[in-house]
C-alpha cells in the first residue's frame, strides 16, 4: 500500500478536558448584601409638629375620669382614636416624641399618648372679614324656639338646620374666630355660631343707573 493512509490519530482530539470548565464558582458573585439598601427609618417623622401649638397635658388615663373623655386636642393619656374627640387621632409615643401640632411633648412622660389633629389647616376655610357683626348666644339646643332658626353670627347652633336660609353652623373646639363675625375669641370656646359660607362684598343683583327700557324721543 501507499504511505498516505495512516492508523494513528491526529494530535488535535484529546481525552483530557480543557482547563476552562471549573467546579468552583467565580469570585464575582457575592453572598453579602450591598451597602446601598437600608432598613433604617427616615430621620424625620411623617407628621412634623407645628410651632406654637397648645401644650400637652395629661387629664386622664384608661377612660378615668369619665368627665375628661373624649379628650380634646393635645390632651392625654389616650390609648385609641376613640378616646379622642371628633376627628382627632391618638398619637402613640414610645420615647418622648414631639406631638404634631402641640408643644411640650418632650417634657412629659415618654410613653404618654396624646390626641392630635392629623389634618390641621393653617387658616380657616373662610377667613373672617373685619368689622363683621359681633357673635351673640341667643339660645341653646333649640330653646327658646323663638330664637330659631338663628341669624348670622348668632349661636349656639349644633347643626346647619339651626341656621337661617343658606347659613351654616361653624363648629368650634377652641375659641376660633367665626368667619364674617367679630368677638368669637371672647365667648365660650365651644359655642358654635351661624355664618355665611359664601359672603359677597356687594349685592348679587346691582341696580342699573337708568331704566332698562328707554322711552323714545318721538312718538312711533
Amino acid at each position: 500500500p501507499t504511505s498516505s493512509p495512516v492508523t494513528m490519530a491526529t494530535s488535535s482530539p484529546v481525552a483530557k478536558p480543557t482547563s476552562s470548565p471549573v467546579t468552583k464558582p467565580t469570585s464575582s458573585p457575592v453572598a453579602k448584601p450591598t451597602s446601598s439598601p437600608v432598613a433604617m427609618p427616615t430621620s424625620s417623622p411623617v407628621a412634623t409638629p407645628t410651632a406654637g401649638g397648645p401644650s400637652v397635658v395629661v387629664v386622664g388615663d384608661n377612660g378615668t375620669p369619665s368627665s375628661a373623655f373624649p379628650l380634646k386636642i393635645c390632651q392625654g393619656d389616650c390609648d385609641k382614636d376613640s378616646d379622642c374627640e371628633g376627628s382627632l387621632k391618638c398619637f402613640m409615643r414610645d420615647g418622648g416624641e414631639a406631638v404634631p401640632g402641640c408643644s411640650g411633648g418632650e417634657d412629659v412622660a415618654s410613653r404618654a399618648d396624646f390626641c392630635y389633629d392629623p389634618m390641621p389647616t393653617s387658616s380657616p376655610v373662610a377667613m373672617p372679614s373685619a368689622g363683621g357683626p359681633s357673635v351673640v348666644v341667643v339660645g341653646d339646643n333649640g330653646t327658646p324656639s323663638s330664637a330659631y332658626p338663628l341669624k348670622v353670627c348668632q349661636g349656639d347652633c349644633d347643626k346647619d338646620s339651626d341656621c337661617e336660609g343658606s347659613l351654616k353652623c361653624f363648629m368650634r373646639d377652641g375659641g376660633e374666630a367665626v368667619p364674617g363675625c367679630s368677638g368669637g375669641e371672647s365667648v365660650a370656646s365651644r359655642a358654635d355660631f351661624c355664618y355665611n359660607p359664601m359672603p359677597t362684598t356687594s349685592p348679587v343683583a346691582m341696580a342699573t343707573s337708568s331704566p332698562v327700557a328707554m322711552a323714545t324721543s318721538s312718538p312711533v
